[in-house]
């Protein structure tokens, strides 16, 4: 711990080791906690304004994160609202409530909904990681997906690329346009559509099936608790393929999985609104960061107005 001299003002000394939070790691060691040394320790250096200007300092910040925080956790309510009703809305899909009228209308019976397992409907194919050894493998123009990369409903691009070499000389697969993508390890359960020809690491697989895929796209939102529980692993939680094939879904028409995504495509508009929320609610924490960093280099603290403007 840091025992703060009469020089210092103790809430000035602990917004500074939150900002130096990231360095103050680095130099610390531990298997199971990290511990920062004595002789570490004492030798971090501390800007020192008078005290006055600390003051300032300090409550600035603590003006800022208040207002902050106070976004944070709006965003978070409104967010939370979201998954709510998104999660009744998609409930309603798979259990054939959302289509009763269009049933009533065709003439089509809930009894045409049909119990299936995964492994009869669909083919999983896996992927693999070029050996990162061989630099001709990298940085090439094949999209090459990993989870990180598994954001939204449609994937586009992806942060890393292949070579051809590297796609052939490795267990990777590349998917066709419209493709579904699942994730089977890390956070198991999530899929995206894919909107290009795009490779994929061993933590993904390629779902190939007959059945609408933004149908299914769907329909695994509302099983990926399921997938997360028949996961296993101490390090990296996954499913195993023998698992995942075992799952039971139920499973309407061709022509009534068209219907449903007709109907979830509109109903779901505000979806892109959600990732917004996440995208906003990740900024506010980046911006504690950053409001930090401009305190301790002299940039915030003073009586300009115009600061709390950044918000």
């Amino acid at each position: 711990s840091f025992l703060p001299s009469e020089k210092f003002i103790p809430e000035y000394l602990y917004f500074y080791l939150k900002s130096i939070k990231d360095i103050l790691e680095s130099n610390a060691s531990g298997t199971t906690f990290l511990e920062l040394s004595a002789k570490k320790a004492s030798s971090v250096e501390f800007p020192l304004p008078p005290i006055a200007e600390q003051q300032r300092i300090v409550n600035t910040l603590e003006s800022l994160f208040i207002k902050l925080d106070r976004a944070r956790e709006i965003l978070q309510t409104i967010l939370k609202s979201f998954e709510n009703r998104k999660s009744a809305i998609l409930h309603k899909a798979v259990t054939g409530e959302l289509t009763a009228k269009w049933r009533e209308e065709n003439g089509v019976s809930l009894d045409s909904w049909e119990e299936k397992k995964l492994g009869e409907i669909a083919q999983f194919i896996g992927g693999g990681t070029p050996s990162k050894k061989v630099l001709e493998y990298w940085n090439g123009d094949i999209k090459w997906a990993s989870v990180k990369d598994i954001k939204g409903d449609f994937l586009i691009d992806t942060v890393d690329y292949i070579t051809l070499d590297g796609l052939n000389n490795s267990s990777s697969n590349r998917c066709q346009i419209g493709d579904l993508i699942l994730i089977t390890r890390i956070s198991p359960g999530k899929t995206i559509i894919a909107k290009d020809e795009i490779a994929i690491n061993q933590d993904l697989k390629i779902v190939k099936s007959n059945e609408d895929r933004k149908f299914l796209h769907y329909y695994f939102k509302t099983i990926e608790d399921e997938i997360i529980s028949k996961s296993s692993g101490s390090t990296v939680l996954g499913i195993k393929l023998t698992i995942l094939n075992e799952i039971q879904i139920q499973l309407p028409t061709l022509e009534e999985q068209t219907e449903i995504v007709r109907i979830l495509d509109k109903l779901l508009t505000n979806e892109q609104q959600a990732y917004d929320l996440y995208n906003t609610i990740e900024k506010i924490d980046l911006m504690k960061k950053a409001i930090l960093g401009k305190a301790f280099r002299g940039k915030l603290g003073t009586n300009d107005p115009l600061e709390e403007a950044i918000l």
